[in-house]
């Protein structure tokens, strides 16, 4: 029996680049699933739902946050170096592309369980920026972005004490204000006497 390995590879490679060209069967049924989800809500009231936003989702602690994706500019892993006279929540500065920004960790200010920042620790981290300027918030992960809608809302969200949280979703996730964050006096740096 005879084999003709050139039709052979070359049928391989075309069987490769279709393989190649199709999405994996997770991401498939995850957009089939959302797609789905999006097609029922709308269905189930009969009309379009109102926006809040498109945002990134993050964790720190056991808590989530979402944080507006236009104020994201990169989330990347660094390595953390220790800031003297640093608090808490300014606890670190970042290096990136030849520019100094601060590493904050909203951790203290939201009472989550936090370990202090280690010189030298890597770290996950996502950029945000808003008016007054770019800092780096600690992170634990990232869950991925999310359309969140008003109907997400709870309505008994009163603010509490963090001015920087817009809302509280139904599901607990805090919605961070950006700007507000950033003018928030507790980031600012202070230095010892």
């Amino acid at each position: 029996m005879s084999v003709d390995f050139e039709h052979l590879h070359k049928s391989l490679r075309r069987a490769r680049r279709k393989l190649l060209q199709q999405p994996s069967k997770q991401v498939i049924v995850a957009t089939l699933q959302a797609r789905s989800r999006a097609v029922a809500s709308r269905e189930a009231d009969g009309k379009e739902r109102e926006e809040l936003g498109s945002f990134v989702v993050v964790v720190r602690g056991d808590v989530r946050l979402a944080l507006p994706m236009n104020a994201v500019d990169e989330l990347r892993w660094v390595t953390l170096s220790a800031l003297p006279y640093s608090n808490e929540v300014v606890n670190g500065l970042l290096q990136l592309r030849g520019r100094t920004h601060s590493l904050v960790d909203v951790a203290p200010i939201l009472a989550i369980p936090h370990s202090p920042l280690q010189h030298g620790e890597r770290a996950l981290v996502v950029l945000v920026t808003g008016s007054v300027g770019t800092v780096g918030l600690r992170l634990d992960d990232v869950v991925g972005p999310r359309q969140v809608t008003v109907d997400e809302v709870d309505r008994d969200f009163d603010g509490g004490t963090v001015n920087f949280v817009s809302h509280v979703l139904l599901d607990r996730t805090m919605v961070i204000d950006v700007e507000a964050l950033l003018s928030d006096p507790a980031i600012r740096l202070r230095r010892q006497r």
